[in-house]
């Protein structure tokens, strides 16, 4: 869980320690969501051990595609009503379900997030191209075994940051 003293460790260090093992290419852009996550949506986010799956979710998700020579995709899914409440919380709406507004606001919370990882890379040097954000199935398909999930616990509610490999 997040709920260390973060003065005594940078987030990046928190994180580390969350990734199942082989997960470390993926450390800087599921920091850069967390921090992103505790700055605009809920100070108190919590996170548990992340873990590889064998595909995306299948349904309530959103998605955005970052392109270069391999391309990257994370993905951000419902759990227990965490998709609707982090929609809530950045968009400042108070919707009941989640809907296409809502699916909406979660995209423009990972479009954020992927824009503080990729901007990071571009004064590196390294440059990414970020394609919008959508709730509709992948173009491409993702490359086994590079699927990984982190749990996040957000205002209470769980939801799922994915991150993975195209093909």
């Amino acid at each position: 869980m997040l709920g260390v003293n973060v003065r005594d460790e940078t987030m990046e260090e928190i994180v580390a320690r969350l990734l199942p093992e082989g997960g470390e290419p993926y450390l800087k852009l599921i920091t850069a969501f967390v921090e992103t996550l505790v700055r605009y949506v809920d100070p108190g986010t919590e996170a548990e051990n992340g873990f590889f799956v064998k595909e995306l979710p299948a349904t309530e998700y959103v998605t955005q595609v970052m392109a270069w020579e391999e391309g990257l995709v994370t993905c951000l899914s419902e759990g227990d009503g965490g998709l609707l409440a982090a929609a809530n919380k950045y968009s400042g709406d108070t919707q009941t379900e989640l809907s296409e507004d809502a699916l909406d606001a979660v995209g423009e919370l990972l479009n954020c997030a992927n824009g503080v990882y990729v901007s990071a890379l571009s004064r590196q040097g390294s440059y990414l191209e970020l394609l919008p954000p959508g709730a509709e199935e992948l173009e491409e398909p993702v490359k086994p075994d590079t699927i990984c999930r982190i749990p996040l616990i957000v205002l209470g509610k769980k939801l799922f940051l994915t991150v993975a490999e195209l093909q």
